[in-house]
């Protein structure tokens, strides 16, 4: 079957649903109650199937899970014999209370058997053998202070702790292990030492009461998913060492309204910070070079951008639905653009830039307050990065020779579009490079419903225009 076919099919499908909408419309509500009355005759076997077979099933299956977990905890008994030999029954029976028969039952015991020679102290947190590692800590813990001697925080340590209010650390702690605080509700605020030298991935994810952190100062980057969804998180202070955040970083930080980035950072990686809605400026400093694709996505309050001058790849797939933004900066550099001008000025006199060995300018960003560019309009190699216009209209510049395929992902109200037939689009794939059609505009900037082929805005090669 084709794909005319399964188009067709999907129309007539589309077509009949409507009819059966506007039949009920004149009719009234005597079709509406006969179609739910023999949509739920057609329901009713199914329900009876769930709860007469399929429910008892998955009963019967947890019921074996558990005479497993308590096959575990048997298991493990010879950890509760004291120094002189003898078993201390009240230390199980005090594990028994605090440790029922559920996941978290399960997780210790698996951790266990993982670490045969754990211990288990307190009845609420399970040690490696020379209590230098904090493995794992039970779900009902509120307030817990890690033990002087502790060097190392596991993986999901602290995973599902929802009553986590406080940690306290002892200065002898060096690392956190990925996803160690992560779905902790409760927690409100975390200091981490100085003495910590390594943090993992998703530390805090789903940290939705979270909303005050301090990190150590020699720390160099904010890992993946660090910071996932911590819905409270406001404000927040990078340290003066970070030069780099990883993927998902801030994703879906929705209170976050203003990071304030250091003079180190380098780069920043893919959705660092996608789904921030209440971010309304985001100032680079001149030291960063990257900012990955979706860095900015959704950020649907972000009015002012600032971008740092040697920036190597910045474009509207950075910035995607960032609808509320009006101002992109950069630091001035007027030795360097008119370095740049007067060499060019001399080479193209003799020898046409395509054919010149002398590669062109790079990263030489630009506004007109309507667009953000990039490169020499003169050089005829303009590429329209970015448009800031809130108009429902907007043509495209003569001396602009390609337009990135996401530059007008930042404009919800666009609806009309004038440009020079003989523009390239500026596509992912850098080697498909074909010029712009209605195709392509229907397909990555479905807000254009009027497009103006005008060829008076054809481009000139080498036309000579000044920023």
């Amino acid at each position: 079957m084709n794909i005319e076919k399964i188009k067709k099919y999907k129309q007539d499908f589309l077509h009949w649903l409507y009819d059966v909408k506007d039949s009920m419309k004149e009719k009234g509500g005597l079709t509406e109650i006969i179609i739910t009355f023999i949509i739920s005759l057609l329901i009713f076997p199914f329900v009876l199937v769930y709860y007469l077979i399929i429910k008892p099933i998955f009963n019967s299956i947890l019921t074996l899970i558990d005479m497993r977990k308590i096959g575990l905890k048997k298991a493990f008994r010879k950890h509760f014999y004291d120094e002189d030999g003898k078993y201390d029954y009240e230390a199980e029976k005090e594990l028994e209370k605090r440790l029922t028969l559920d996941h978290e039952l399960h997780k210790t015991f698996h951790a266990k058997d993982l670490w045969p020679d754990a211990v288990v102290k307190d009845g609420m947190a399970l040690y490696g053998v020379e209590g230098r590692t904090l493995l794992y800590v039970h779900e009902d813990v509120e307030e817990f202070e890690i033990p002087d001697g502790v060097v190392n925080v596991y993986h999901k340590c602290f995973h599902l702790c929802t009553k986590l209010k406080k940690v306290t650390f002892p200065s002898t702690i060096q690392r956190i292990g990925n996803q160690a605080f992560s779905g902790c509700i409760s927690l409100r605020e975390m200091a981490i030492p100085e003495s910590v030298i390594s943090i993992g991935d998703a530390v805090f994810k789903n940290c939705v009461a979270l909303e005050s952190v301090t990190l150590p100062s020699m720390m160099i980057e904010i890992t993946e998913n660090m910071f996932e969804n911590c819905r409270s998180l406001k404000t927040l202070t990078l340290p003066k060492e970070i030069i780099m955040i990883c993927k998902k970083a801030f994703k879906h930080c929705i209170s976050l309204e203003h990071i304030e980035l250091n003079d180190k950072l380098e780069m920043i990686r893919e959705k660092a910070f996608e789904d921030c809605w209440s971010l309304k400026e985001l100032i680079m400093p001149d030291s960063v070079r990257f900012i990955e694709e979706g860095t900015l996505n959704n950020c649907y309050a972000l009015e002012k951008l600032h971008i740092s001058k040697i920036m190597k790849n910045f474009g509207g797939s950075c910035c995607e639905n960032c609808w509320s933004l009006r101002e992109v900066t950069m630091t001035k550099d007027d030795n360097f653009i008119a370095w740049r001008h007067k060499d060019w000025e001399e080479h193209a006199k003799t020898v046409k830039p395509e054919d010149s060995e002398c590669p062109y300018p790079e990263n030489i960003y630009w506004s007109d307050g309507k667009a953000v560019y990039v490169n020499i309009p003169r050089l005829s190699n303009v590429v329209l990065v970015l448009c800031l216009s809130k108009e429902e209209e907007f043509t495209i510049p003569d001396f602009v020779a390609e337009v990135k395929q996401f530059a007008f992902t930042t404009c919800k109200k666009l609806h009309r579009l004038r440009l020079s037939p003989r523009l390239h689009p500026k596509a992912r794939n850098w080697s498909e490079m074909s010029y712009i059609n209605h195709e392509f505009i229907y397909e990555c900037w479905p807000q254009v419903d009027e497009i103006f082929f005008d060829k008076s805005l054809d481009h000139k090669p080498f036309d000579m225009h000044y920023i």
